[in-house]
Order: structure tokens, then sequence, then C-alpha cells
């Protein structure tokens, strides 16, 4: 059973301004709060085939690994690791608007077994984590 979460706002910033954030796992700490440490391979922002290590504020680290990158517009992560070993794909969408930016963040992930019974609580929240962030990430693209 595939479960997917999506959330979006609005940034009053140049997506020149907003795309650095998203596209640099080194500034992933700034906007997602339970990352101590996010790193590329290679260093720099992400490209397709690039390799990411996550280190949270709990649990193991996390590997990832960028599917596909569209510099300016979309970047596709898939992640294994995650707690109760999900796999997840993580998609981050910038698009113009007239006054400013639109971000997108989603994620997925199949639920099987006795996961199957969490979906609403795995739905919930991850779509408040999807938020937070988004909030955060506004506050970090208007402090630039």
């Amino acid at each position: 059973m595939t479960t997917r979460i999506e959330e979006s706002v609005s940034i009053p910033q140049d997506p020149a301004v907003v795309w650095p954030l998203l596209a640099d796992p080194m500034a992933w700490p700034r906007w997602i709060e339970v990352l101590q440490v996010a790193e590329s391979t290679p260093a720099g922002p992400l490209k397709t085939g690039s390799g990411v290590r996550i280190v949270g504020n709990r649990g193991p680290a996390i590997d990832a690994r960028a599917v596909s990158v569209v510099d300016g517009r979309s970047i596709d992560l898939e992640a294994n690791g995650l707690p109760f070993d999900l796999e997840a794909r993580f998609e981050f969408r910038v698009s113009p608007e007239t006054d400013g930016t639109r971000v997108t963040l989603a994620a997925s992930t199949e639920l099987s077994g006795m996961m199957i019974f969490a979906e609403k609580m795995v739905i919930s929240k991850g779509s408040a984590a999807l938020q937070r962030w988004l909030e955060a990430l506004s506050k970090a693209a208007q402090a630039r």
C-alpha cells in the first residue's frame, strides 16, 4: 500500500534564493529541525546520482540517493534506513509565482505488514513534519 503526503507553501522570494536551500544538503539542517548533518557525495548541490548521508537527532544515519535533479526545479530522492526499515521517496518542487516561489515537498512509502495499521498516524505525523519544514524553509529564505 503506497502512502503519499504532500504540502506546499508560497515564499516571497525569488526561486534563485530558495533553490540553494533545497539543492545543497549542507543547508537542510537550517530548515529540517530533526537533522544534525546532511552531506552529499560529491560535495555541493545535488545532481542526478548524488549520494546523501543524513544524520538525525535520533536513530541511525540514513542514506539517500538523488534519482533525478532538474536544476532550479526539482529533486527526487530515494532514502533507506528509515525507522521500521521503510524506504521512502522525497520530492522537492520549486516553481516561480508572481510574488515569489511555490515550494512543494512530498513523501511516499510502501506500508506493509503491521505498518498498514499505522497509515493514519504515518500520514498525520508526516504531514505535520512537512508543514514545519516548509515554515522553517520560508523563514530561512526570507532571512537571506
